[in-house]
């Protein structure tokens, strides 16, 4: 993982993940974007879910600050209240601070979750 300069002056790390939550696997690449000179970052991810999907719904789900504050919380079937932490190396299990997840079902048994997760800090 190595820093790349992008052209608004952010710096931009590529990262994968993979994990599993209940009897899914996630399977993810991303990038994290440090937008220097403005507080926070932002990662955004495309992960493949595998294994029982029972309960997945298509949509597109956000999380905002509530009664999980510091975490942004909301419904993420089949999951229900959730919240969303980096899978981001250097920020691993931090919490966002807002997010948004759009799960879309691939008609193969398998979806597809991009996630844009925001972050209180680089």
């Amino acid at each position: 993982m190595s820093p790349v300069l992008a052209n608004n002056a952010a710096t931009t790390v590529k990262f994968t993940a993979t994990y599993v939550s209940g009897a899914t696997t996630w399977t993810c690449s991303g990038k994290h974007i440090d937008n220097h000179g403005t507080p926070g970052s932002v990662d955004n991810e495309t992960c493949l879910v595998t294994g029982d999907l029972t309960g997945y719904v298509a949509g597109t789900y956000t999380g905002t600050l509530g009664g999980y504050a510091p975490c942004a919380d909301g419904i993420l079937p089949p999951i229900g209240d959730a919240i969303w932490n980096s899978d981001y190396p250097a920020l691993l299990g931090l919490c966002s601070n807002g997010w948004t997840i759009v799960e879309t079902d691939n008609g193969n048994g398998t979806f597809t979750a991009a996630i844009t997760a925001f972050y209180p800090v680089p």
